[in-house]
């Protein structure tokens, strides 16, 4: 077994750390990829959003919470912010150590090097306590953790600036994903989790709403200073429905097709008509069930009726009516 580790439980029990109960983390923050670095005199940059392995802040709703996953030091590797068991952390033992958050945001606990030993977040030294803490309302983090083996961790500075910031996540929910085409464009709408988030809509690729018929591809993108999150799925613009009234339908033989009519509403479009199921139209006289169904890429619509076909009217002439 590693001494370093060993020891830690006699270290916490020198600097009374409370132990926490268990709770449901109910949001997990991410960290910002610019402002991503702290500072140690002695072990360099390290980097808290790295893309080989994320680090990671899991908030519960009274706002506390604990951190997970791993920040990277450039002379000094792998940091985890937390054993394997998950938080919060008890850290009384090497195998429930972890860096926890208070609602108001101050840090405490221990992360751990393999390479440097332990790293406290919440330290007493000459009577000052030093700590590092997270304004809940920027992300900003703040102050300083001290390694055993390499001293202080700075986590903001103004000049040479840098600092370590989170973005809160944000819940992304698409609505309004079916629309019928009118003419007019047709967009996603969202809802958030905090509420009234300004989300950026794409469709396809494009940040204009789309008018046609068609299905597109849509994602939804909190735009934030605080929170990040998104959402994708899929917008469908069907046809807008039309109407048929059929015209002629009642017509006189004359030996050739006769065909019924149709006017539409929308004004102007296609219509397919069939007459009892044939596309071609009757000649006889007799009684045919006309359907007449909207051909158009942007409408749909269909109307029923019968096209009576007559007989035509004939002239009789009488003859041989004089006999003897």
């Amino acid at each position: 077994m590693n001494p370093a580790r060993t020891a830690l439980t006699a270290i916490i029990l020198a600097v009374c750390l409370a132990v926490r109960a268990p709770a449901q983390a109910v949001m997990t923050n991410l960290f910002d990829a610019t402002n991503k670095f702290a500072w140690s005199e002695n072990s360099g940059w390290h980097i808290w959003n790295n893309a080989n392995a994320g680090a990671s802040i899991l908030v519960n709703a009274d706002n506390s919470g604990y951190l997970a996953g791993y920040a990277w030091g450039e002379n000094i590797g792998w940091i985890s912010l937390g054993a394997a068991s998950g938080g919060p952390y008890a850290n009384t033992a090497e195998n429930n150590y972890g860096v926890n958050m208070e609602p108001d945001g101050r840090l405490s606990g221990f992360a751990w090097s393999e390479s440097a030993g332990w790293l406290k977040f919440s330290n007493t030294c000459a009577g000052a306590t030093y700590q590092v803490s997270v304004n809940t309302n920027s992300g900003s983090f703040d102050g300083y953790a001290w390694g055993e083996n390499i001293g202080w961790v700075h986590f903001k500075n103004a000049s040479p600036a840098y600092n370590v910031s989170m973005y809160r996540q944000a819940r992304v929910v698409l609505t309004n994903l079916s629309s019928t085409y009118d003419g007019a464009a047709h967009g996603a709408a969202a809802s958030t989790v905090p509420e009234d988030l300004a989300v950026r809509f794409t469709y396809n690729g494009s940040t204009s709403a789309p008018v046609n018929v068609g299905s597109y591809a849509v994602t939804g993108r909190v735009e934030d200073i605080l929170y990040q999150g998104a959402a994708s799925g899929i917008l469908t613009i069907g046809k807008g429905p039309g109407a048929v009234t059929l015209t002629g339908t009642n017509q006189t033989y004359t030996g050739f097709p006769c065909p019924a009519g149709a006017t539409t509403v929308p004004a102007g479009l296609a219509v397919n008509l069939t007459y009892d199921g044939m596309s071609g139209a009757p000649t006889n006289p007799g009684s045919y069930t006309v359907v007449g169904v909207i051909n158009d890429a942007s409408y749909q619509g269909a109307g029923t009726g019968t096209l009576v076909i007559g007989k035509m009217a004939a002239m009789v002439t009488i003859s041989n009516l004089n006999q003897t």
